[in-house]
C-alpha cells in the first residue's frame, strides 16, 4: 500500500521531495495552494490538510465509518 506524498519534476520524472503518511494515501490534491490528501484504512477513512514543508497535519477530518474519500 502506498503511505508515502511525492513531489516530482513533470520534466524528468525525479522525486525532489516526499511526506511519509501513516495510513494508506487515496487521493492528493492542491486546494488555494494548500495540500490535502484522503486517506483510509480498516475501513476507516479520513481528509488531511497536511503542511508541504513540514509534513505535519494541520486539520483533520474524520469521514464515518465505512464511508470512502
Amino acid at each position: 500500500m502506498q503511505r508515502v506524498l511525492a513531489q516530482t519534476d513533470p520534466e524528468t520524472g525525479d522525486i525532489l521531495r516526499s511526506i511519509e503518511s501513516n495510513r494508506f494515501v487515496t487521493g492528493v490534491t492542491w486546494v488555494d495552494g494548500e495540500l490535502q490528501h484522503g486517506a483510509w484504512q480498516d475501513a476507516r477513512s479520513d481528509l488531511r490538510h497536511i503542511d508541504p514543508d513540514s509534513g505535519n497535519v494541520i486539520e483533520l477530518v474524520e469521514m464515518p465509518e465505512g464511508t470512502g474519500v
